[in-house]
């Protein structure tokens, strides 16, 4: 075993599908899913699990890139832990898991 294991990573389509399917989470509109990236997640090379993915529309996907994750949350008021909770909640309730 070597002294710094790579991550393991949860992928799913599936997941992926239903996250797009509920909407941006500013507007409303349809989605794709924006992997959510911090420090204790993600690296060179590496992919945070689809458990941190939010849904976004093309321009409001665009607007976090261009101003930064952090001023994206403050300037939409935005819990990012809250509705990671959500999102991943709503799909253990409906059993997609």
């Amino acid at each position: 075993m070597s002294p710094n294991p790579k991550p393991v990573t949860w992928k799913s389509e599936k997941y992926l599908k239903f996250v797009r399917n509920r909407g941006c989470l500013i507007c409303g509109w349809d989605a794709e899913a924006h992997h959510v990236r911090k420090a204790s997640n993600s690296g060179v090379g590496i992919k945070p699990s689809d458990t941190w993915c939010i849904p976004l529309c093309k321009l409001h996907h665009a607007e976090l890139h261009h101003f930064g994750f952090d001023s994206f949350l403050r300037n939409h008021n935005i819990n990012l832990y809250k509705e990671l909770f959500l999102i991943t909640s709503s799909w253990i309730k409906q059993g997609a898991g």
